[in-house]
C-alpha cells in the first residue's frame, strides 16, 4: 500500500521506516520523484543528526580511493548528519553509498547553505559547496593470455580485459605496453585458487589467498557499492578471534572473507549491518529498518519485508 503524504500528515510526521518506504515509491514514481526525493533526502537528514555516540559522515568515509576529505556533508551552514546514515537511504533508493551522499548533501546545501553577507542569505548555489576529489590514479592490471599477445598471426586480433575498464583489444595491450614500464606477474586462476582447505591462523591472509578474494568479488560486496576490490579491505566475515585468546584455528580463508570498502567495513563492525556469504557465493545483508538485500555478481537484489 501507498504512503500517502497530506496536509495532515506531512513529511515531517514520518518515521523512518516509513521515510524509507516513501523513497522507494518516488523512485518508481518517476514523474514525481524530482521534487519528491529531496525533500526526503532532507528529512532524512532532520531525523537523523550526527551526535556525540554517531559521530558526523564525512566524506573522507566515501570508499573512493584518493578521497582524503574530512568535510562533513553539506557546505557552510548545514546541520551535521550522522556517520551511517546514508547507508539505508542509497540501499533503499538503489543506489551507491556515495550517491546517495551526494543526495543528501545536496538537499543539506539547497535547506541550509545560506553564506550570510550583511544578513542577507544568498543563493545555495553561490556558497562554496562540498569538494569532490578526482579519482586518484591507480596501477593498471591486465588479464590476457600471454600466447594471444606475443603468438597472434598478423591481421587476427584477441581481447584481454582490463580491470575497472573492461575488455580490451590486444592491440591496445600491446600499445600500452610498448609507451611504459611494465611489470608482468602471473595471474592466480580462480579454479585453482586456494579454498578453505588452504586457512591460516594469521589475521592477515598471505598474498595468494588475498588475491583469490579480490578476483572472486571485483568489488566491495555491500548491497549496491561499486568501490574496486583492489581498494578495499579483506573482512573476516565472523569477526576474528586471535588463537592466543581462545580464537579457532583456520580463520582465515577465501571462504571466510569479504571485500569491504574501509566505510562499509566500518559499518559492518558498527553492527550497524550484517552478512552472511551464501553457498552459491552471495551474500546476504541484513541492515537497520529490517532492511535485506543479496548481493550476487550480478547486481544487488532487495528483499521485501515480511
Amino acid at each position: 500500500m501507498g504512503i500517502a503524504v497530506t496536509p495532515s500528515t506531512g513529511i515531517e510526521d514520518l518515521d523512518t521506516d516509513r521515510l524509507l518506504a516513501c523513497l522507494g515509491e518516488a523512485e518508481t514514481a518517476e514523474r514525481r520523484a524530482g521534487p519528491t526525493k529531496p525533500e526526503v533526502a532532507l528529512q532524512w537528514c532532520v531525523v537523523h543528526p550526527a551526535t556525540v555516540e554517531t559521530g558526523p559522515a564525512v566524506w573522507g568515509d566515501a570508499g573512493l580511493p584518493g578521497f582524503d576529505s574530512e568535510e562533513s556533508l553539506g557546505g557552510q551552514g548545514c546541520p551535521t548528519l550522522a556517520a551511517f546514515a546514508p547507508e539505508p537511504f542509497a540501499a533503499a533508493l538503489g543506489v551507491s553509498t556515495f550517491s546517495g551522499m551526494q543526495l543528501l548533501a545536496d538537499a543539506l546545501d539547497l535547506a541550509y547553505a545560506t553564506g550570510l553577507e550583511d544578513g542577507e542569505p544568498s543563493r545555495a548555489e553561490d556558497v562554496p559547496g562540498v569538494r569532490r576529489p578526482s579519482l586518484a590514479k591507480t596501477r593498471l592490471y591486465l588479464h590476457l593470455s600471454l600466447s594471444d599477445l606475443l603468438n597472434l598471426p598478423d591481421g587476427l586480433v584477441a581481447i584481454g580485459e582490463a580491470e575497472r575498464l573492461g575488455p580490451v583489444t590486444t592491440s591496445m595491450i600491446k600499445d600500452w605496453l610498448g609507451a611504459t614500464r611494465a611489470t608482468i606477474v602471473p595471474v592466480l586462476h580462480l579454479g585453482d585458487a586456494p579454498t578453505a582447505e588452504g586457512s591460516v591462523d594469521e589475521h592477515d591472509p598471505p598474498d595468494d589467498r588475498r588475491e583469490a578474494v579480490i578476483l572472486r568479488d571485483r568489488h566491495c560486496v555491500f548491497p549496491w557499492c561499486t568501490v574496486d576490490a583492489r581498494a578495499c579491505d579483506l573482512d573476516h566475515i565472523e569477526s576474528y578471534v586471535p588463537p592466543d585468546e581462545g580464537g579457532p584455528s583456520g580463520q582465515t580463508a577465501p571462504a571466510k572473507l569479504a571485500c569491504l570498502c574501509r566505510r562499509h567495513h566500518n559499518a559492518k563492525t558498527s553492527r550497524r549491518w550484517r552478512y552472511v556469504r551464501n553457498r552459491d557465493g552471495t551474500y546476504t545483508w541484513h541492515g537497520p529498518h529490517a532492511l535485506t538485500y543479496v548481493v550476487t555478481p550480478h547486481g544487488t537484489t532487495p528483499i521485501p519485508r515480511a
